[in-house]
């Protein structure tokens, strides 16, 4: 069940976050949505956490999507460090 349909249904919902590694090493992400699943809802994929270059939310929700976690993914703030951590 989606986030959205378990809001809708009025269920009890569990949220947690999922921080991009300053690498960029898919493992480290895959490995914590796995541990996640069984535990949450869904995840927020933060973007660039204390103002550091990560790797991009975008990729990491692919990511936790791949892995059966589902990406609460906000829209990312245009500074120059979001640029910086995106591809283009």
């Amino acid at each position: 069940m989606s986030l959205r349909e378990a809001l809708a249904d009025g269920a009890f919902v569990v949220t947690g976050e999922l921080g991009p590694p300053v690498e960029p090493d898919a493992d480290i992400v895959r490995n914590s949505a796995r541990a996640l699943v069984p535990v949450v809802n869904a995840a927020n994929a933060t973007d660039n956490q204390a103002a550091t270059v990560k790797m991009s939310a975008v990729v990491s929700s692919v990511l936790m999507l791949e892995e059966g976690l589902e990406p609460i993914l906000s829209s990312p703030d245009e500074t120059a460090i979001c640029w910086r951590s995106n591809p283009s």
